[in-house]
């Protein structure tokens, strides 16, 4: 997947995690953003990875302000999905030093722009529509 790891072995390893509403999607395989919130979802202790994490959450703010009415749509439709990001990384940097400084690299990179690349093309094709 496009934003971690999936540990299950089959989709029927699918189940939500616990702790969400009902605002937070339904993990469905096959849908990446949905991945979060599933208790097969994984990550590697890697920059690499955090890095991808950090990116998505980066292309949230570009895809909610192009496809947000107003601030209740994006709370709706988009901060589920941020808190989930920011749950998860925190959780990994608390794990141990070594974790705190994967994630203290990756920040930093998200910083100066420099992006997974994968998330960076899709935030780079939505800035082009927005501004076509």
């Amino acid at each position: 997947i496009t934003v971690g790891r999936c540990t299950g072995e089959s989709e029927f390893d699918l189940k939500q995690i616990e702790g969400f509403d009902e605002r937070a999607p339904k993990p469905r395989c096959g849908a990446p953003m949905t991945c979060f919130f599933c208790e097969s979802y994984g990550i590697h202790a890697s920059e690499q990875d955090i890095l991808r994490v950090l990116s998505v959450k980066e292309w949230i703010s570009y895809q909610s302000q192009d496809k947000s009415k107003d601030i209740d749509e994006h709370a709706k439709k988009f901060l589920p999905i941020v808190s989930r990001i920011d749950e998860i990384v925190d959780a990994f940097s608390s794990r141990d030093d070594a974790s705190a400084a994967i994630v203290k690299k990756a920040r930093q990179k998200v910083t100066r722009g420099n992006l997974d690349v994968y998330w960076q093309n899709k935030i780079d094709a939505l800035i082009e529509a927005m501004e076509a």
